[in-house]
């Protein structure tokens, strides 16, 4: 770092010196080809298609081999289960904060551009329900397996080429719309406004899983950039590039071989819990999501006393809802959501602490 101005550079006989231009982290063609980190922070949430396409192409070679193995593997089963669960979140937030930082921001600039992606976005979560359904069917088969199994294979198939089609699509129009309509320091406060939407304990493990198979340089660049994202604040930025993956075992090995998120994914009951506690649609309509995006960039950073209505807003909301649901558990006689309304407690009351 030069002068704590979040530049990354390398000492030469006592006088330090910024790097030369690195080479792009990203080698794909197209209108992208080419772009660095250091040119476009934007580029960070490419992280996400580039991880997003690894992650489903060693789910689908799994798959075939346990469809073409012919024998029944309870743990492959368990193991692929496990990893469409953390996918799947992944994906839903991925999604969410796109539509609510990223298309937001340029709608504000560009019209009628971001429509179509949003619609997307929404069709996908079909596909996962049909990925589950065959889980189900492997899980609870006694018999014969090789038709689940083929079924399994196709599911993973579709929903690979959907979301690799639709992840084209953005790199090719909405990308170079973004670079060319904000200006770099723009871009970083887009990506800070996207991971924000994240909760902390999902992001640790979503940044170690889109940076675990990033070559050594990459990586460097990753840190580099995302110390430009996090509004120049050393203690966040030690936190935010101490997430970073651990090189020296797999990313599976690090969450408790249980694939990647596991160790996440295993603090809650079921993953129904996670989306109760962290569910990814916003309740606030469009013509406020509109005001909102449009202030982010006429005010800056904004006045403090808006924070402070966010907090007081955020612990309204979390009380009316945990409320509700004991309610519901209680007229319903049941207790089959107790769980998460526990989870949801505890997170609350640590929000509580820290906001004291």
């Amino acid at each position: 770092m030069d002068g704590g101005e979040g530049k990354c550079a390398v000492q030469d006989d006592g006088d330090e010196e910024e790097d030369p231009p690195g080479p792009p982290l990203l080698t794909a063609e197209g209108p992208l080809a080419g772009v660095r980190l250091e040119d476009a922070p934007i580029m960070l949430l490419v992280l996400f298609h580039r991880a997003f396409r690894e992650e489903l192409l060693e789910l689908s070679r799994i798959a075939t081999e346990a469809a073409e193995s012919g024998f029944r593997c309870g743990d492959v089963v368990l193991d692929l289960r496990r990893r469409f669960e953390f996918l799947k979140v992944v994906y839903e937030y991925h999604c969410t904060a796109e539509d609510e930082v990223i298309f937001q921001a340029l709608d504000v600039r560009v019209k009628n551009v971001v429509c179509t992606y949003s619609l997307e976005h929404k069709s996908i979560d079909e596909l996962f329900n049909s990925i589950f359904h065959c889980f189900n069917i492997l899980v609870s088969e006694d018999e014969d397996i090789f038709k689940p199994y083929q079924e399994l294979v196709f599911c993973i198939g579709t929903i690979q080429a959907s979301i690799c089609q639709h992840m084209m699509k953005e790199e090719k129009q909405v990308f170079p719309l973004l670079m060319k309509q904000f200006s770099s320091e723009e871009q970083a406060s887009l990506v800070w406004q996207f991971m924000c939407s994240i909760p902390v304990m999902l992001l640790e493990k979503i940044l170690q899983w889109i940076t675990f198979s990033l070559s050594p340089d990459d990586q460097f660049d990753v840190e580099c950039c995302m110390k430009e994202v996090v509004l120049k604040d050393k203690l966040l930025e030690e936190v935010v590039t101490s997430w970073f993956g651990n090189k020296k075992q797999s990313f599976f090995e690090a969450n408790d071989n249980y694939a990647k998120g596991a160790q996440f994914l295993n603090g809650f009951a079921s993953f129904q819990d996670i989306l109760n506690v962290y569910p990814s649609n916003d309740e606030s309509g469009e013509e406020q999501k509109s005001k909102n995006a449009k202030s982010i960039y006429t005010t800056g950073r904004g006045k403090l006393i808006d924070v402070v209505h966010l907090w007081h807003g955020a612990i309204r909301k979390a009380l009316r809802e945990i409320l509700d649901e004991l309610y519901r558990i209680r007229s319903s006689n049941t207790s089959s959501t107790l769980s998460s309304v526990v989870v949801q407690l505890i997170f609350f009351a640590d929000i509580l602490i820290f906001y004291r």
